[in-house]
């Protein structure tokens, strides 16, 4: 064999498919010689295939597939290896070696036709999605691993364009292959001059864009502009005391500073965070396409206030609507007391209440929530006028109660354990509706047959020899 595994030639690999689009997950991981990043295939992939492709003929009668424990992929037990005119099916060893006859070829197309299955639990569904095939390592004797410190440019016009206020400026990249499969940032070289020439006065406009012709390969995520006149300041990232870090307040200590400075927090940027410096609101802006930013005056040592100013309104808007639903279901379920208004006659103000109840019906609870309240009203008007409003107000805590329920059932099943279908999300649905369509029917007027059908029989009573019926 040749001196050293650098002589060796390497191999590149394509895939049929990969479950993720980042490189560490792409089929190059798995020839990196590098355990840690796996190939992993799509689970949609029927038969996902790897190719591996040398730059001349090799002689190969074993290769070994590498796959450490407890990686979520789903491990081959058997391969199918392609390659030179012939095609062999055989299981892997423990070891995960398979042995075949000698195939003399410059490429390699691996099937994997039995996997040991698995699955992952996804919190949201509380469902099993089933993973795809993965691949850490193929060890083919003879073939070398990529070197890591080989370096890659890239040519002038292909990396990101830099422009000053419109003017154009290409660049060129260079990098190494460990750099681009480790997502590193590169830095980038413009064309040219290093600098922007003579600003004048006033506001002026950087952006960085795509290369100049073809597709982007690279993204600009940060760019730092120095006057070049000024003497050089140092801008090492410091890490500020957090006295107070909580969900909704924080406080950070900074540093007195001579110039202005850029706060920043690795987190989503938000308009609804509020940063004060001695009770004075700072400038808010974006960090690397995501991250919080705020830019501290100079000035001396000081605490930073970050809150979120959403949150109490959020919070007390819980409280009212939670203390507006008990309200209205005490309303329903207890009895009124007292003489019962008279029978509702036909007119506007009937017709207006009846029109309004079944919008806002349908608004809220759809289709379900009309036919519930049709259903409702009609069995509120056989109840009677005294038995109407507890039986609907029986109706909206049962179907809220019975909603919540479901909820609470969902979240204590065990791991792996699925609610069954119909009484998963379709049935809280139903229940709901049918809560929403129980409140619309309350606030129909009572139907004028209601205090008839009530179970109260009217009573005579003689004053001063006069029959009175009531």
């Amino acid at each position: 064999p040749p001196v050293g595994p650098r002589e060796w030639p390497r191999p590149s690999a394509t895939a049929s498919s990969s479950a993720v689009p980042d490189p560490r997950a792409g089929p190059g991981a798995a020839v990196d010689a590098d355990p840690a990043t796996v190939w992993t295939a799509d689970p949609a992939d029927p038969d996902p295939v790897l190719t591996l492709s040398w730059g001349r003929p090799l002689t190969v009668d074993h290769l070994r597939i590498a796959l450490p424990p407890g990686t979520a992929a789903a491990t081959p037990t058997a391969v199918t290896v392609s390659g030179g005119g012939q095609q062999w099916t055989v299981g892997l060893e423990p070891d995960g070696t398979a042995r075949f006859a000698p195939i003399t070829t410059d490429r390699l197309s691996l099937r994997f036709p039995l996997a040991a299955p698995l699955s992952s639990f996804d919190p949201y569904t509380r469902g099993l999605d089933a993973l795809g095939v993965g691949v850490a390592e193929v060890e083919v004797p003879g073939l070398g691993a990529p070197d890591p410190t080989a370096a890659v440019e890239v040519p002038c016009g292909s990396g990101p364009t830099v422009r000053i206020d419109g003017r154009a400026v290409p660049t060129s990249v260079r990098t190494t292959v460990g750099d681009l499969r480790a997502l590193r940032p590169v830095a980038v070289s413009p064309c040219g001059p290093s600098t922007t020439g003579p600003l004048a006065a006033g506001e002026h406009t950087f952006t960085a864009t795509g290369p100049l012709t073809g597709a982007a390969a690279f993204t600009a995520v940060s760019a730092t502009l120095t006057d070049t006149r000024a003497a050089p300041v140092a801008a090492g990232a410091q890490h500020p005391a957090t006295p107070v870090w909580d969900v909704e307040h924080r406080e950070v200590e900074v540093p007195a500073r001579e110039v202005a400075t850029l706060l920043t927090v690795p987190e989503n940027a938000n308009p609804g965070w509020v940063a004060t410096l001695d009770g004075a609101a700072l400038p808010s802006t974006t960090v690397d396409g995501w991250k919080q930013g705020y830019v501290l005056p100079a000035g001396p040592a000081g605490t930073v206030r970050l809150d979120f100013t959403p949150g109490p309104a959020y919070r007390t808007a819980l409280v009212v609507g939670v203390v507006g639903v008990l309200v209205a279901l005490v309303l329903l379920v207890v009895p009124a007391r007292g003489p019962q208004p008279p029978p509702a006659r036909p007119g506007r103000r009937r017709t207006g209440v009846v029109l309004a109840a079944v919008a806002a019906t349908a608004v809220v609870g759809g289709v379900v929530a009309l036919a519930a309240l049709a259903v409702l009203a009609y069995l509120g008007g056989l109840a009677g006028a005294r038995h109407r409003r507890p039986l609907l107000g029986a109706v909206a805590a049962a179907g809220v109660l019975g909603c919540g329920l479901l909820l609470a059932a969902t979240g204590m099943l065990p791991f792996g354990v699925e609610m069954p279908g119909w009484l998963g999300e379709p049935a809280r649905q139903v229940l709901g509706a049918v809560a929403v369509g129980a409140v619309g029917a309350a606030l129909l007027p009572v139907p004028a047959g209601a205090r008839r059908r009530s179970g109260t029989r009217p009573r005579q009573r003689v004053i001063s020899g006069r029959s009175i019926s009531r």
